[in-house]
């Protein structure tokens, strides 16, 4: 053990086999603070596995594995029968050799002789303390900021309010995928019906909330990594712009059910037709009239237009007299030509506004959104 500071760091080793049994125990939550997803059978992870099952080499994994790093709240030593117990225990860096010994384990292949260098750090229930120590642990390798961010204790208080309202926020990309079969189970219980209606993922949920409530759509398609960081983004800004988990649901929502337009055009559009009448005559009956003024130039628009798109829908909502967006969500849920009310009305600016600038050089540009959204305010 060293005490540096305010913080003590124990370090030893396991035996593979218990760490395959510590994670069959508790599966993907006590991993919860690892800002690693399972990245798959590839490269390091082949190399881990191959190790931990070959007998020739199995004895050298101590040696070839960077470890396995624990956060704990406190650890007590009982140096006389060798034991340390520890207080709120999370895996925040080494998930991907758990999860492969974890594997190996249950393919009965991993061998007798494998040991893992540990090291365990108390945070004395700081928890910025620990959400630094797991990013930093981290930041040698390149990982997205998404993940990141994903233990920042406000993002953790969101999750916790999305539980409340019935949501699960997923708030590592591929963290529902890696779940033991029992945990799914479990948080099926809970929401009492399916996962996949209950999920968020922390990524498409900001960025929603950022073209939406922020009023940022600009950040949200050009740029969504800098959402989730301080240096020249935008991260704390953005959660303490007033964010509650009621916010985040309503323009999630309104995002997914914009999404499901764009995907059911970007299916037209990959159709072969005879000619442009032809396709002209699919759209209008697959999407209705209400994009006849516009035929020409939704091939080139969409699907760039989506976040522009739905913050104009937002725009509108709220500039006629709404309070929130559940209005809003649950008229598009009935009428969906309200999205593409928003998508003409976005696309008929440009001529409007005399510009000859290309949909490509237009949708990645603010200025655009914003003299349009000038510009259709006058028509509400």
């Amino acid at each position: 053990m060293t005490k540096v500071g305010d913080h003590e760091t124990y370090i030893f080793d396991l035996t593979g086999e218990y760490l395959a049994k510590l994670y069959d125990e508790h599966g993907e939550s006590i991993l919860q603070q690892n800002v690693r997803m399972f990245e798959g059978d590839k490269g390091t992870n082949l190399a881990i596995a191959k190790t931990a099952s070959n007998k020739e080499e199995s004895k050298d994994f101590f040696h070839f594995n960077n470890g396995v790093s624990v956060i704990c709240d406190s650890a007590n030593f009982q140096p006389f029968n060798n034991k340390l117990g520890l207080e709120r225990p999370q895996v925040v860096n080494g998930g991907q050799t758990m999860r492969i010994l974890h594997r190996c384990y249950k393919q009965n292949i991993l061998q007798s002789d494998v040991h893992v260098v540990v090291r365990v750090i108390t945070t004395g229930k700081d928890k910025q303390f620990a959400s630094n120590v797991a990013v930093n642990l981290n930041n040698q390798t390149r990982v997205d900021n998404t993940f990141l961010r994903s233990n920042d204790p406000r993002i953790v208080q969101l999750l916790h309010s999305l539980a409340t309202l019935g949501y699960f926020l997923e708030r590592r990309a591929g963290e529902v995928d890696a779940m033991l079969p029992e945990e799914l189970k479990e948080l099926e219980n809970r929401f009492g019906s399916p996962l996949a209606k209950h999920i968020i993922p922390l990524k498409d949920g900001m960025q929603a909330y950022v073209a939406t409530y922020f009023r940022d759509p600009q950040l949200a398609k050009k740029d969504p990594a800098k959402i989730f960081t301080d240096d020249g983004g935008s991260f704390s800004k953005i959660l303490q712009s007033n964010l509650t988990a009621e916010k985040f649901i309503e323009s999630y929502e309104l995002s997914r059910l914009v999404s499901t337009q764009v995907e059911r055009f970007k299916i037209l559009k990959r159709k072969r037709y005879s000619d442009e009448n032809e396709r002209k005559h699919a759209y209008v009956q697959e999407i209705g009239s209400i994009i006849e003024s516009v035929f020409s130039e939704l091939d080139a628009a969409i699907p760039q237009i989506t976040v522009f798109g739905m913050a104009l829908l937002f725009e509108k909502h709220f500039r006629t007299g709404a309070s929130d967006l559940k209005s809003l969500v649950v008229a598009i849920g009935k009428d969906p030509s309200i999205v593409w009310s928003g998508f003409t009305g976005l696309i008929s600016a440009r001529k409007a506004l005399g510009i000859e600038k290309s949909w490509p050089t237009l949708l990645k540009s603010g200025i655009f959104y914003k003299d349009a959204l000038e510009h259709l305010t006058k028509t509400w």
